[in-house]
Formats: C-alpha cells, structure tokens, sequence
C-alpha cells in the first residue's frame, strides 16, 4: 500500500487481521490475508482500489497500518523564519484530542487548542469552520441553481468527504457530475488566506504555510492541488497532533484557555461539519434563508432501513418546493443506495466514507478494544458538536461576516470560479 495518506509498515505487522476486518466491514475488502498458519500476511487486493479513508489506522495496535505522516514537514516550517504559519482545525478535532490525554470526553476543547498552537509556535491560529462557511454559502448556490433548471443533474451529492470521491471516481464514474463542485471547508479556507488575507495583510502568498488538523487520512491526498493553488500545505491527524504535542513536552491537561485570531470566528453551521448530516443541514440552513428569508427550524431526519440500507431522510419545505434530502455513510450502505437506485427518490444527499461523519474519521484517536466503543465515541463527538451549535443558537454561514466579506472580494475576481469550484476527474 502506497499513497500519500495511509501506509502499511510490513515489519510492524503481528497479522492480528484487525486491518482485514475492518476493511471489510465497511464494504471495500482491499486489505486480505494470505497464506496459512506462520506463513499467513496481510497483502491488498487491486481490483478493489483503497478510497484511503484509514478505518484500518484506526484498530491496528501497533502503528502497523498508519497515517503517512507530515510532522518532520510542519516542524520544518515552523522553523523556518522566512514562513507565516497559519493552522486550522477541523470541527471534530476538537471533540477528540483529549481522548489521548486521558481526559473528560465530551468537551470542547478549542480554547485549549488556541493555547497549544501558540506554544507549538503556529504564527496564526485560525478554523476549518471558516471554511465550512464558506463551503455551505458557495453549495448552497449550486443546490439552488440545480433545482431550478430543468437540466441539471440531481441529487447533488455532498463532496466534502475526499473519500467519498474516491470511491466515486474508482467505483462509480457514472456519478461524478452529481457532487457539488464547491470545495472541501479546509480548502476553502486555504484559498481565502492565500488571496483575500495576503492581500489584506500586504504578505506574499509564497510565503504562507497552511496547516489543517484533521480527523480524517484521506485529507492528505485532498491537498496536492487545487485550479495550479496549493491552498492547504500539510495535513495532521489528530493523532500526529498528539504526538507532536507530547514530543515538545507540552502539558496539554492543564493548559489555559485562549481565544484564535480573527479567521477562527464561524457560524453554529460550520460547527457542525463533522457529524454526519452536518454539512447538508448547514447549507440547507443557506437555502432557507435565502429564499423564505426565515431560519430553518424543528428540522429532523428520520430513519430508514430499506433492503438492509441504513440512512436516514427528511422532506423541507423550501419556496415552492419540497425538497426530498437523505444523509448516509459507510460505503457498505451508499454502494448499494446507488446499485438499487435509491439516490433516484432524492435532491440532495449527503454522504460520509465514516460512519457518523468526520467525528470518526480515520484520523482521529485509536478506538479501544472494547465492543461498541466505536458508538459509544460516535455519540459523545456528536454531543459536543451539538453542544457548539445550541450556544450559537443554530444560525448559519450568512452570519459569518468576514466570510461574506471574502465572497464579496472574490466575486470581483477573473479567478473567482477558480476559488470555489473544482472538476473532478475519474
């Protein structure tokens, strides 16, 4: 196995098989055993192509199946003078990190974070969710030019899961033109820093280096290039984060709270990214306002079992329309919501590779050994994320000034689409 996110260490291997399961258990089986007894190994199955996702990082116990890592790069650049270095969490992070610590789980921990970043030496702390405003605005627009020609391909299907396209450019081509060309939240982000802020703040674009933590592998493979702009430069794991953290000695129990720099301010929507459903209901919170000029409220899921397919779907009510939208995840699920045509009782579906979103992502801490840990997690991710979107009392992108500020600036642009858009290519 070679990529630029997940890799497989041979040497480390105790052929525990842990990897093979869990490969399988989601739908893609690219990870196998062969040979018996001692001579038994883990070997990859070609004809069923890794989305990179790293379920499998996620139970091996010995670092055997492992993020390919990008520590040594960050360390470089924040010792190198000549740099501005910029992180940004995503969402679940903060719902995650102290889970390695050994502390409570179920608590924010983002004001923690502020603080460690700054001791880590990051020159500007800014949010992934600054991008996820920018994400629900830019996919909300295209939802609503889509419902409203004739023409368009429906369902649009969510695209913020790298993942996820994956496994729709290796699997199913068919369905490219489906996902929404509007780019991933970090990307977004990325692209605003490295145009409207450098230009903003009279700094080189050359000069900046973007850091995103993330919860998931395959964001490593998202960043390589976007329109000729490296936006985002390297991409951490929760994990790698830790280990960071731990290798400068920082104390990160007992850390003081402090606030982000001014790009880190985001809407109840951008929080909720990283829970499955988030993404959708966060430009669907767009959409209403800007057509019915009201907040969407009491909206709900309900769930759906049909031909053994686990997902879940609501009915909004949205000018004239009523606008039929599904959430699902695991590739086991939205394999066969496709095969069976599904997708077809839809306008808009969200999809996920990680069951319960990016809150399980396969970057983020190591499951225990445990049954229904993996649930169990899941739940008390959500709950925080929840928790954030509640204290801004659900309001949505729109609200985000500075965001707004930045589509302004960029819609003046020749390169305007070029910030927003990507084509994707099987």
């Amino acid at each position: 196995m070679k990529s630029n996110s997940v890799e497989f260490l041979k040497d480390k291997c105790i052929k525990c098989t842990k990897c093979v399961i869990k490969c399988k258990s989601i739908g893609i089986e690219h990870i196998c055993v062969k040979g018996v007894g001692k001579d038994r190994y883990i070997d990859f199955i070609d004809e069923n192509p890794c989305t990179k996702c790293g379920q499998c990082t996620l139970v091996c116990p010995v670092a055997s199946m492992i993020e390919k890592s990008n520590i040594e790069d960050v360390k470089h650049a924040l010792e190198d003078k000549s740099k501005l270095v910029i992180v940004q969490s995503a969402p679940s992070v903060r719902t995650s990190i102290n889970e390695i610590f050994k502390m409570d789980y179920g608590v924010n921990m983002e004001k923690k974070l502020n603080t460690c970043y700054k001791i880590l030496g990051f020159d500007k702390i800014f949010d992934v969710n600054f991008g996820a405003d920018i994400t629900s605005i830019i996919e909300a627009k295209e939802f609503l030019e889509r419902i409203n020609d004739d023409k368009s391909v429906l369902p649009m299907f969510t695209s913020c899961c790298p993942s996820w396209v994956n496994f729709v450019k290796l699997y199913k081509p068919e369905f490219l033109s489906n996902l929404t060309t509007a780019m991933s939240p970090h990307i977004h982000s990325g692209m605003a820093y490295k145009t409207w802020w450098a230009e903003q703040e009279g700094i080189e674009p050359k000069n900046i280096v973007v850091v995103s933590i993330m919860p998931c592998t395959s964001k490593k493979e998202e960043i390589y290039e976007y329109n000729g702009i490296k936006a985002v430069d390297y991409v951490l794991t929760v994990r790698e984060l830790a280990k960071l953290i731990t290798e400068k000695g920082i104390d990160f129990q007992n850390l003081e709270e402090s606030e982000g720099d001014n790009l880190s301010e985001y809407s109840a929507g951008g929080a909720i990214y990283g829970k499955s459903g988030g993404v959708m209901e966060s430009a669907l919170r767009v959409i209403k306002n800007k057509v019915d000029n009201k907040d969407l409220e009491n909206f709900e899921m309900n769930n759906v079992d049909d031909y053994g397919i686990k997902f879940k779907e609501s009915t909004i009510i949205i000018g004239d329309k009523n606008i039929k939208t599904a959430v699902i995840s695991n590739p086991k699920n939205f394999r066969l919501f496709l095969d069976k045509g599904l997708y077809k009782n839809y306008h808009y579906v969200e999809v996920m590779n990680c069951e319960g979103g990016c809150i399980n992502g396969g970057g983020q801490p190591l499951l225990p050994p445990k049954p229904n840990s993996e649930y169990e997690l899941i739940e008390k991710r959500r709950n925080v994320l929840n928790g954030i979107d509640t204290k801004l009392n659900k309001n949505n992108a729109l609200n985000n000034k500075e965001v707004c500020e930045y589509i302004k600036w960029a819609k003046t642009k020749p390169f305007a689409h070029e910030l927003f858009h990507v084509k994707y290519k099987a």
